[in-house]
């Protein structure tokens, strides 16, 4: 090949290779728009996502931030995220603490300069309760300590008033009365503070519960359209007109923004449309007529006041476990033991706010009057009483040492009678048993244990005959150890068919709140297919069986409602026996 070809055959090369590296592909315009905005979603989106892990990282953060309440257990019922975002909110717990301790004003506080318990003359605790502020839970719970701790609860003053303040000679007959209360007294009712100073009378221990403003308004707002409250209401004042349908189906959302005066809330306004409790410094403020004006400056002052001075306790419902414990330490001759009670009883006092807020008229108290009057004296009842008086001793062993002292764990505690490791759980019918179900599930992989829900024996029958009990023991006793076993059954005798004995465990509940929860459950919607499901060709009820209330039912008279004593033979084939359970099979347990 000549030097000219050899040149002309490189420049070809050097034109292909630039041509190569420096060529462009044309991309249509819209394409290049639409990489570019998923470029910027994507940075957008990425940081969305960074500052969202951040704020999670700060609220761990200030969960897991040593605290000296929670070496004391003085934490809320439980902490948000936005909660944990205001930890330095003076408004908050944490925030006020931290606040005085910047400050220099923690170290010149102490119990006993705060604790107004020791300026009183009367050992006789006056919860004066606001409307709409968890009083009623508080008002169970002290009724539930009452035998414990050797005290009186009363629910009811010598007037029977219900406005928003009392006349003069009003305020006396009642600073009176409560004066000659007994010692170890709790009198609680809806009124305002009263000025036992101005009498010249010994002061009581005052306590009360505050909330949120706004949610207490929600609160009412609903409240006075339940049924359970108008129920009350028709009872005390049959010839009072009811309100339109519209106004019990009508939400606050509507209600404030239509500008209802309903739901007007104007700063120094002293009549209102309806009546209500929308100013809760009138509890604390007292009957005067100063105190009247709504969101009055002044009115909050005087409230403030009486708090600072007369109150040894004002607490909050949202923060329970607080208030439990300042109520505890500063009033222990009413509250020992509060938060230890309250942990055994919570599940019960919602369980029994839910029933009656919801299932309305029928717990009027026609229908407990009716009922308890039966079942009073009845052995269900008192089978009741004493567990549920074994259960509390077991509780409170470590802080009752005056009344228990010779009560000792070991006395109490069965386990130790056990022949062999295995749980038998014989659970009653309609005494809340399935909602211990997933919690033993998620403790069977915690503890290695198994569980096992059917045991041998496949009948609905109220008793079981002797073989079917030899069956069900041979079967138990043959169970691998670490077992948990399940089932509606009677207490089985072990001993008696030669055999060792598992460790029982079970659970009891109201009488008249376990056939309340019957009656509307064999009505259920799950109960109906699983009805058709076993009886395919049976026919079905009628839908006024359905449809037919427990009130209606109790006040009709009808068979299925009927609780006779010492009858063995039902209309309806329940589980009514409560005692059945822990009875046995005999025939003298029907």
């Amino acid at each position: 090949m000549s030097l000219g070809a050899d040149r002309s055959y490189k420049m070809k090369l050097r034109d292909v290779e630039n041509a190569f590296k420096y060529r462009r592909i044309p991309y249509p315009k819209r394409s290049v728009e639409l990489i570019a905005l998923l470029a910027i979603s994507c940075t957008f989106f990425l940081f969305m996502h960074t500052n969202k892990l951040n704020s999670r990282l700060k609220e761990m953060e200030v969960k897991l931030q040593p605290s000296e309440f929670s070496a004391l257990g003085l934490t809320g019922n439980h902490v948000s995220g936005h909660d944990a975002g205001k930890h330095d909110d003076i408004n908050t717990l944490h925030g006020t603490y931290q606040y005085l301790k910047s400050t220099g004003q923690l170290a010149s506080l102490s119990s006993k300069r705060l604790n107004n318990t020791r300026h009183a003359g009367l050992e006789v605790v006056f919860f004066n309760r606001g409307a709409k502020v968890g009083s009623e839970a508080l008002m169970q719970l002290t009724q539930t300590m009452a035998p414990l701790n050797n005290m009186t609860v009363v629910t009811k003053g010598p007037l029977n008033i219900n406005s928003r303040t009392r006349a003069p000679r009003e305020r006396v007959i009642q600073a009176v009365w409560v004066a000659d209360l007994e010692p170890g007294t709790i009198y609680i009712e809806h009124c305002n503070w009263l000025d036992f100073r101005r009498y010249e009378l010994p002061e009581p221990i005052y306590i009360n519960l505050v909330r949120d403003p706004v949610e207490r308004m929600i609160s009412w707002f609903y409240y006075v359209r339940s049924g359970y409250r108008n129920a009350i209401v028709h009872r005390r004042f049959p010839n009072t007109t009811m309100k339109s349908e519209k106004w019990f189906k009508k939400s606050y959302n509507e209600c404030v923004r239509s500008g209802d005066p309903e739901c007007q809330y104007v700063p120094g306004s002293v009549k209102d449309t309806d009546g209500n409790y929308k100013r809760q410094s009138l509890f604390y403020c007292g009957h005067n007529r100063e105190c009247l004006p709504f969101d009055s400056p002044h009115a909050i002052q005087l409230a403030k006041r009486n708090v600072e001075r007369d109150y040894a306790v004002v607490g909050s419902w949202e923060d329970t476990n607080i208030t439990l414990a300042v109520l505890e330490a500063y009033i222990p001759r009413f509250f020992r033991g509060a938060r230890h009670v309250f942990d055994c009883r919570f599940a019960f006092l919602l369980e029994h706010f839910w029933a009656r807020n919801l299932l309305g008229d029928d717990y009027l108290s026609l229908v407990y009057t009716t009922t308890r009057t039966n079942s009073v004296s009845h052995p269900a009842h008192k089978s009741l009483c004493l567990c549920l008086s074994l259960i509390w001793s077991r509780v409170l062993t470590p802080k009752q040492p005056s009344q228990l002292r010779r009560v000792r764990q070991m006395y109490l505690n069965n386990t130790r009678f056990a022949g062999f490791e295995v749980i038998v759980f014989n659970r009653p019918t309609r005494v809340c048993t399935e909602q211990m179900m997933p919690l033993i599930r998620q403790l069977s992989s915690m503890n290695d244990m198994n569980v096992v829900l059917n045991g041998p024996v496949r009948t609905m029958n109220r008793t079981r005959t002797e073989r079917q009990q030899k069956t069900e023991i041979v079967w138990t006793s043959d169970l691998e150890r670490g077992t948990l076993y399940m089932a509606h059954s009677n207490w089985l005798d072990f001993s008696s068919f030669g055999y060792k004995k598992p460790i029982y465990i079970s659970m009891v509940r109201d009488p008249i709140d376990r056939m309340v929860h019957d009656y509307y459950k064999r009505r259920s919607r799950v109960k109906r297919q699983i009805r058709r499901r076993m009886f395919p060709g049976h026919p079905e009820r009628p839908a006024e069986w359905y449809l037919q209330s427990f009130n209606q039912c109790v006040r009709n008279g009808s068979p299925e409602c009927r609780f006779v004593q010492h009858s063995v033979a039902d209309h309806v084939q329940d589980f009514k026996r409560q005692s059945l359970f822990f009875c046995g099979n005999h025939l003298d347990c029907l």
